[in-house]
Parts: structure tokens; sequence; C-alpha cells
């Protein structure tokens, strides 16, 4: 894949060669650091005593000014004046050095054309800035030497080889730099772009996953009702052909009764899956229109009260004043619908509690239970796709109510979470605006 090479992509490009740069910095100290005492014992020898003492204030100023960086290098994120403070150190030395000795007629122009040529080799610039500052330090350096000659330059060789040695450094710095900024620079495009490739192959491998999982859990939740209703209709066939009383009749009563329940589980997966796939394509479609809150809850509690029953759960209601919001009504009673049927899975045998309370023009809904409750790690990734909590194949369901359930409240503008603070089992909190748009469909 191609990477464009925009404004975050150089930003990013930019922190990489600082970080990279701050670990050169400490190398070039710690050279830099003795070669400059190396240097004060050279000049002890083959200098004048005068002489001597003025570069040693030199190097001494020098070594000082060094030793005061090599300890802000040290630091996690070192400052972004080192590289300027040691060019300024070197560059400065060598022309005090110069002024100080023969002039333009000094061997230090050797020394100060070296500098100029390993700018680009020791820091990690573009041509622009290697550019600005071999320039900077070459012209200050013949500035200076000319202005200690008084402009009198008698030995025109002399100053002649100081310009061409200074220049040609200066051109070989410029065109290194430029090349090693564009050998970084595709060097590190091709490493965005591997990185990418990688990251689009996680997503790859995870979704094959998801999706292998999904089907897993899919053909066990509709293997189950196609079971019951196979064993059933089976059953039904046999007490058809034995017995035409009435107790005869009560049987397939029942049994027709439990068909009907395996056929509303299959509807719903089934659903579940269409509504997956709408949220997926960005097509959930909202009909608003006035909604009595608590009506819609008594409806929903009634519709599973024998699931309840048969669960051992016992429904407890504490509802606000009657309230009536703009809301997509078949929407709402599908996310009570996954928060009740979530309880009755999860915590079968324990009370489940529903309380309402409005607070402005929210309109906060929080249904509890006290089963086994939402761990720490898994408050935010329930609402994710397939994601059962640690729940095993023998807990029902495709593990999509909640993520469907989220999808809905959230292209209503408003909010679901797990009270952090409920300790007793799972309290799922939905806080919705009492007037919605659907002009606004999805956030």
């Amino acid at each position: 894949m191609s990477i464009q090479w925009d404004a975050t992509l150089e930003s990013r490009f930019q922190e990489k060669l600082e970080r990279e740069s701050a670990s050169s910095y400490r190398t070039i100290l710690l050279v830099m650091i003795p070669f400059f005492a190396l240097f004060a014992s050279v000049d002890f020898v083959l200098q004048t005593h005068e002489l001597f003492l003025k570069l040693l204030y030199v190097r001494a100023a020098a070594i000082a000014v060094l030793s005061t960086a090599f300890i802000w290098v040290r630091r996690p994120e070192p400052p972004k004046w080192i590289p300027d403070a040691l060019i300024l150190v070197l560059a400065f030395s060598l022309t005090l050095f110069a002024v100080l000795t023969q002039g333009y007629e000094s061997s230090f122009h050797f020394g100060m054309s070296l500098v100029v040529f390993c700018v680009s080799l020791l820091f990690s610039w573009g041509p622009g800035r290697v550019a600005k500052w071999v320039l900077f330090i070459s012209l200050t350096y013949l500035v200076s030497v000319t202005v200690a000659a008084h402009f009198k330059i008698e030995n025109t060789v002399a100053y002649t080889n100081n310009i061409a040695f200074l220049s040609g450094s200066c051109l070989i710095a410029i065109w290194g730099a430029w090349l090693s900024d564009q050998l970084r620079r595709e060097s590190f495009r091709q490493l965005v772009e591997l990185e990418s490739q990688q990251a689009i192959n996680r997503q790859v491998t995870q979704a094959l996953h998801a999706r292998d999982e999904f089907i897993s859990i899919a053909s066990h939740e509709l293997k189950t009702p196609i079971t019951i209703m196979q064993l059933q209709a089976w059953l039904l066939k046999e007490s058809i052909e034995k017995s035409d009383s009435a107790e005869h009749q009560n049987i397939v009563r029942k049994f027709v009764q439990k068909n009907e329940g395996q056929i509303e589980r299959l509807l719903r997966l089934v659903k579940d899956m269409l509504d997956l796939s709408r949220i997926a394509s960005g097509k959930i479609q909202l009909e608003t229109s006035e909604v009595q809150l608590n009506a819609l809850i008594d409806e929903v509690g009634e519709r599973y009260s024998a699931q309840l029953k048969d669960a051992g759960m016992h429904l407890t209601l504490r509802l606000a004043p009657e309230v009536t919001g703009q809301w997509d009504r078949m929407r709402i009673e599908q996310v009570l619908s996954n928060l009740f049927a979530n309880a009755i899975k999860y915590a079968p045998q324990k009370p489940i509690e529903v309380f309402t309370k409005q607070v402005k023009d929210q309109i906060m809904i929080e249904v509890r239970d006290h089963g086994p409750g939402v761990p720490a790690e898994h408050r935010e990734k329930i609402f994710d796709r397939y994601d059962r909590g640690n729940a095993d194949l023998s807990v029902a369901g495709l593990g999509l109510g909640l993520y469907i359930t989220k999808h809905i409240v959230e292209a209503h503008k408003g909010t679901i979470l797990v009270d952090p603070n409920y300790q007793d089992g799972a309290s799922f909190r939905v806080s919705l605006p009492l007037k919605f748009s659907a002009d606004l469909e999805r956030p």
C-alpha cells in the first residue's frame, strides 16, 4: 500500500529524528570533552606560555559548556538547544584559536572545514537546517580571521585555501544532508507502510477470529431450538397417533407453546443479525413518536413475566412519575428487552429491579440484577460485538444484544454504561434525551 506524505507523517518523521539524535548527542559529547582536554596538553608542549594560557581559557570554557550539555542530554527528553550548542562551541572555539594564533594563515581552517563537513553526519537534520548552520559558521570564521588581520590579506594563497576548504565542505555537507534526508524519508515511509500493513493484518486476523467465533456461537444457538423443535414435532406426532382425549389436547397445547417459544427465539436471533448488518452499513432508521416510558416498561415486563417466573426471578419497578419522550418506540422497547434478557441469562433465581429518574431534559433508566456482575476489565468491551464476558456456550446468546443496545442508545444521542459503583450484581444505566430528532439518526 502507498502512504501519502502529509503534515501528520512529517510531524512523526521529525519526532523520530529528534529521538534518534538525542542518543547520538551523548556519544558526541563523550568524544568532544576528552578531545578538548587532550589538545590542551598538546598546546602546553607546542605553544608559548602566554598563548597556552589564552588557549587554555578557551578550552576550559568549551569543556564547561560541553559538560553542562552532557548533564542536560541525560534527561529523558533532552532540550532542543543541545545540537546548536555543540556546533557553536566547536565553531567559536576554532575561530578563537585561529584569531589567537596565526589568523587566516593558521591550520585551524582544516578543523573548521572538518566541523562543517561533519554537521550532516553527526546530526539527523534536513538540508535547509544544515545549510543555515554551515554557512553561518563558515562566514563567521572567515570574517573573524579577516578582521583579526585588519583586512590586510598579504598571503592570498593561504586566504584562498581558507575559502576553498570551507566552500567545498559546505557544498559537500549540504549535498550529504539532502541525500541522507531522502534516504531517511524513504526508510521511514517504508517503515510506516510496514506498520500499516501489520495493523491491517491484525485487524483481518481479529475479524476472522470474530467471524469464526460468531459462526461457532450462531451454530450452537440455532441448533439448539431446531433440535428441540424436531423432538417436540416427533412427540406431537406420536401423541396425535395415540389419543384424542382432553388430556391429549393439553399435551398438544404445551408442545405448541414450547415450539412458539423456540420460533420466537429463532426470530430474535435473525433480527439481531439483521440489526448487526444495519449497524455495520450505517442504515439504522429511527421513527420517532411520543412514547410513554412507564407504560412501555410495564409492557416489556409483562411480556417477560413467564420467562422471569421460569427463571425464579422477581421484577421490581421503581419508576418516576409518568415521563413522555420523543423516541423510536420499537427501538427503545428493543433496548429494554435486551437488558431484561441479559439479566435473565446471567442472574437467574435473583431479583431484577428497574429504576427511572428524570434529570432536567434527560431520563435515566437503570436495570439492576443480583448476579455475578461485570468485572472491571469487561465494563467497556462488554458492549463490543460478539463479546459475552466470561460466559461459555452454556449461556445462550450471540453476544450481540448489548452491542445493538449501545448503538440504538447512541443513535438517540444517549449513553449506556455499567455502573462501576454497584457491587451486588450488574447495573446497566441508560441516559436518553427527552426530545430527539430523527434527522440525527446516528452519532
